[in-house]
């Protein structure tokens, strides 16, 4: 695998994710640490963002993290996968 396409493309987080990303799915909706106690503080919602990388079956996940207000959006953590398809079941009436 070249890594130094990888890391070329990961420079500049801000330019990867102007791309519209392949997926956002939102994992976590929660509170944190109430650390003043004086109500709820540390709320926050969690997405993973997958977006292309230039090598062919690789993809970039990205995990986004937003502030109370839903606004300020941080990249809390990065991780290279690939694409793996699934066969789900669903039972319908006959």
């Amino acid at each position: 695998m070249d890594y130094k396409i990888l890391t070329d493309e990961l420079k500049s987080l801000e330019t990867l994710r102007i791309q519209s990303p392949v997926s956002r799915t939102r994992t976590y909706n929660g509170l944190g640490d109430d650390s003043y106690g004086d109500g709820v503080q540390g709320e926050y919602d969690e997405f993973d963002e997958i977006y292309k990388s230039p090598i062919d079956g690789i993809f970039i996940k990205l995990r986004v993290q937003t502030d109370s207000y839903g606004n300020n959006e941080n990249v809390v953590g990065i991780e290279f996968v690939q694409a793996k398809q699934k066969v789900v079941d669903t039972y319908e009436n006959v």
